[in-house]
């Protein structure tokens, strides 16, 4: 997870706490080195220019995106077959207790969850959730997204994330072109000890298991 670019990037960005801030209307949007000398400002986080602006933009985009609309999102779990070992998941792979049973939904099963979501409960917000699964690979998610949006498709349309491990941006960008409206990804503590501890495996320098 902490790879050695990591720490690179970090250092450059650390490097840029000396500069000084550009004035807000100059900003570049999606230019970091810009933007990265407001993280050390006193203000960053108690109401500053910089918030004040974040939480604009933010308003404007959600606005955009849903209108006012709360959405229900709900969680389909594709598989339930994970590599990792992370001491609080039920799902993680060193777990042999009673009761529990491994599960990879096939394409079928999928639709029919899908389908009775959509059809019997009204559901619009669908997200496929997989766990560290060896085959669960981004061929697959995009074949996955492609037949929910399908589904949606049928009864007015909706929307489809995926919660699933780090990936590679091309991964993303075909994600999104099979139809991914967002994508989540859970990081627990930025702590490489904590981290760790929590994940058995897992060397925190980026050469552990995916």
């Amino acid at each position: 997870m902490f790879s050695n670019r990591f720490k690179i990037i970090w250092e450059q960005a650390s490097e840029l706490s000396a500069t000084l801030a550009k004035p807000l209307d100059s900003l570049q949007q999606g230019v970091a080195s810009d933007y990265a000398p407001f993280l050390w400002s006193e203000s960053f986080g108690l109401g500053g220019k910089l918030d004040q602006a974040i939480i604009a933009r933010s308003a404007d985009v959600k606005a955009a995106l849903y209108g006012g609309q709360v959405f229900v999102i709900v969680p389909i779990y594709v598989t339930s077959i994970c590599e990792e070992q992370c001491l609080y998941c039920n799902y993680r792979g060193g777990n042999k207790g009673i009761g529990v049973e491994r599960k990879r939904l096939t394409d079928d099963e999928l639709e029919q969850e899908a389908i009775y979501l959509v059809e019997e409960k009204g559901q619009r917000v669908l997200e496929l959730v997989y766990a560290s699964d060896p085959r669960m690979r981004v061929d697959v998610m995009c074949r996955h997204v492609e037949l929910l949006r399908r589904v949606l498709e049928r009864h007015g349309g909706g929307l489809v994330g995926i919660s699933a491990e780090a990936l590679e941006e091309s991964d993303y960008r075909r994600l999104i072109d099979a139809g991914l409206c967002w994508s989540v990804l859970w990081q627990e503590t930025y702590d490489q000890a904590q981290y760790a501890v929590l994940h058995p495996g897992r060397t925190g320098d980026g050469t552990g298991p995916c």
